[in-house]
Order: C-alpha cells, then structure tokens, then sequence
C-alpha cells in the first residue's frame, strides 16, 4: 500500500520551492545545485521512515550526541563571503566562463531582466551572476529616490591582484579601463534589463536587443507578474536568447560600430554629499547641498520638515549613508570587490555620480558629485583626502569624536564652495 504525505522534502535555498525524494541534482525551477542543501541537512531521528515489522533499524548514520558541537564546528570551518573578502581571499570562480565578445578582449558575462516591484528575476542568462541583478534593483532605487534620474550603469573594481582576465581573454593595453567591470542598465516601466562585463565598443546595441526580444515573449505587455507558461517559455528559450543577441551583436560589431569619445559640455564639478565608512560600518554623513538650486530631488521622506534643522538634516544624511553602505556591502559580500561608480543619468549630457574610494586601514571614502566628474580626482587631492586624513591614519575604535570634527571641518569648507571649475 502507497503511503501518501509522509516523504521528507528539501527546500531549495534560493527559491523556496520544496521537492519531495528522491531528490534530482538541481532545483527544477530556479536550476539551484542541490548537492549541498541534501548535504548538510541533518534529518532528526523521529523523522527516519518507520520499518515494517519493528525490525531492527537499517545502518543510518545518526547525529552526534552533541549537535550543538556539530554545527558550532561546520560554522567554524565556513567562512562567510564578506569574511573572506575582508581578509583578501578571492570569492569562488564560476564555473561557466564569459562569452567572448571579440579578439579586441570584450567579454559578456551575464544579461537578465528583474522586476522592480516584486524583485522577481524574469530572465537571467547566467544564475552564477544573478546578484548582479538584485545589486542593480538596488542602485536603481538610490538613483530614482535620491539622484533624481535613472540607472545607467555601475563599475565594479577588484582587488588588483584578483583581477584575472577569463580565458582566452589578452586585455589590449590600450584599453585603460579594462580592470573595470561594469553592468549597464535600461528601465522600461516596472522592468530592469541588464548587461553584465566588459565592453568597449556601443554595449547598448545589446542591451537594446535583449530588450527587444523579451517585448516580444511578453507580447508587448511587461506585466508585473508572469504566468507559469510565459516562465516556461523564457526557460525554453534561455539559451537561443542570448545566443541569438550575441550573434547579431558581432556580426555589426567590427564592421558598423565605432565609438566616438564625446567630450561634455560640462565646466564644472558640484559635490553634493561626502560620507566615510569603516568595514561597511557609516562613520560620517555630510550632506553639502541639503538647500537651494542643487539640492539632491530625495523622495523617501515621508514628513515635512526644513533641512535647516539639525535634526531633519542629520535623518537625511543618515538615510543616504544607509542606502549607499548597503550597496557597498552587498557586492562586498558577493563579488569580493565593491562597486567603483555609480552612474545616473538625469539629462541630456548630466550625470550625478557616486564614486567609491578605498583609503587606508579599511576605510571607504564615498562621494556624490554631478557635473564633469573628470575633475573629481583632482579636487579629491586636494580639498577632501587632507582633511578626512587624520580619521584614516588609524583603524576605527568606535568614537567618533574626531569623525565630528572632521566633518564639521568639511562643512565649513564646502558650505559655500562646493563647486569646482576648469581653470582656463
């Protein structure tokens, strides 16, 4: 007689889904490797199948007496990724290589779709960088609610002595940038798309192809949810997808795409926002522009206030130094590096940027600056760094009494002077 309900499951650790034994190598919705959640799971003895007949039980490994021990000592030996990114180990390699783009060393690794509202991942050409979609829904949310404009892409900086080139990659010398990684994004109502690598020649032509395409599964309506056949569909065609983007993208690519360097128009650099963190830990918040014609457009508040009070304005700074350390520390934990840039567009020939800047003793310097973002190292050499100095000399012993006087120092400065020209 069949038992029915009684079959112990196993619950996928990235989507949830619960699967019944016997259990297949990967999840069969998300494709998750399940070696390791069957692995470590520890079955309690009540929940051992009863024998027919009160026989003597089967050989079946048993916990240890002390469970507690057990785990304490798998804990011990798993160290966690933001661990092993601070103490300089190099995350774990994926394990399927990037598509190379041309002989020129421009390499795909991933392009995806996720939903803004929900967080649902619609399409993902590699789930080895789905994060990078999840980092991007993140950024997406500091550009639209603090940036005023819309995500145009965010460069990642490894360590230098973890970069490795994929492959069959020769980085040409030529190509300065080349240690950057970036993910370039394009909104489209509730919808993210995305392209993760490096690129040197129009990597919109991708972009705009993906976007093209997954218009066409959806019918021409991007709805906020999908139905299990359209999941199915996408599944179906994963693999032709980015095939087919890829393929069109290099037959053009040599032949009909030449990228011009356009020089902006922009004469000036204005810096809105200087923050200082210590291991992902916000250590000081200035906000340079709380009032007036370059104040940041910041839609979170949902009271009325003036900035002109302390109080109002030291809740502004920490609700921006939350939303960009949070950033930080997810890619930190995921990828080993943290994001470099953090590009908005908000007009025609007008960005606002968030750099990030390692300093020494662990320390992150992170500046939001708008307009030519070209003179932004020199006026960091001279004006920011000679101050935030006497912070940075030595590791954090949680006071803060010279992060105030830092700050208030940066305050005074950059109150009335927080825009920085070309010299002719």
């Amino acid at each position: 007689m069949f038992q029915f309900g009684t079959a112990e499951t196993r619950v996928c650790p990235r989507c949830s889904y619960k699967i019944s034994a016997p259990y297949p190598a990967n999840c069969p919705r998300c494709n998750e490797p399940l070696e390791k959640v069957v692995s470590s799971v520890v079955s309690p003895i009540d929940d051992r199948p009863a024998k027919k007949g009160g026989g003597p039980a089967l050989d079946e490994s048993l916990p240890p007496a002390d469970l507690a021990k057990a785990i304490a000592r798998k804990i011990a030996t798993e160290k966690a990724p933001t661990q092993a990114a601070e103490d300089g180990e190099r995350p774990p390699v994926p394990r399927t290589p990037p598509t190379v783009l041309s002989k020129d060393g421009d390499y795909l690794k991933m392009m995806g779709v996720i939903n803004l509202q929900s967080r649902e991942v619609i399409f993902c050409s590699n789930d080895e960088y789905a994060y990078v979609l999840e980092l991007g829904a993140n950024a997406h949310e500091i550009a639209t609610s603090i940036l005023g404009g819309d995500l145009e892409r965010v460069l990642f900086e490894p360590p230098k002595a973890q970069f490795v080139p994929p492959d069959g990659v020769e980085l040409p010398a030529g190509h300065a940038n080349a240690a950057f990684e970036e993910a370039i994004f394009q909104s489209h109502g509730s919808m993210l798309f995305c392209i993760y690598g490096v690129f040197f020649k129009r990597p919109t032509v991708l972009l705009q192809e993906l976007k093209r395409l997954m218009i066409d599964i959806f019918k021409g309506q991007l709805k906020a949810s999908m139905s299990p056949l359209e999941r199915s569909e996408i599944e179906r065609r994963k693999t032709s997808i980015a095939g087919f983007i890829v393929h069109e993208y290099q037959k053009i690519r040599d032949a009909a795409l030449r990228q011009a360097t356009i020089p902006t128009m922009e004469r000036a650099v204005k810096l809105h926002y200087v923050g200082l963190s210590y291991q992902s830990i916000g250590t000081m918040a200035l906000l340079v522009t709380p009032h007036g014609p370059d104040a940041l457009p910041i839609k979170d508040m949902s009271f009325s206030g003036d900035t002109s009070d302390g109080n109002y304005l030291d809740l502004v700074e920490s609700l921006i130094s939350a939303k960009i350390e949070a950033i930080a520390a997810n890619t930190l934990a995921h990828t080993g590096s943290f994001p470099r840039y953090i590009i908005t567009k908000v007009g025609f020939d007008r960005y606002r940027v968030i750099e990030f800047l390692q300093l020494e003793n662990k320390y992150i310097l992170q500046i939001l600056a708008s307009g030519n973002v070209g003179l932004l190292g020199s006026v960091l050499e001279r004006v920011i760094l000679p101050v935030v100095a006497p912070v940075t000399v030595s590791s954090f012993t949680g006071m803060l009494t010279t992060h105030n006087e830092v700050k208030a120092k940066l305050r005074e400065r950059l109150s009335d002077n927080y825009v920085y020209e070309i010299k002719a």
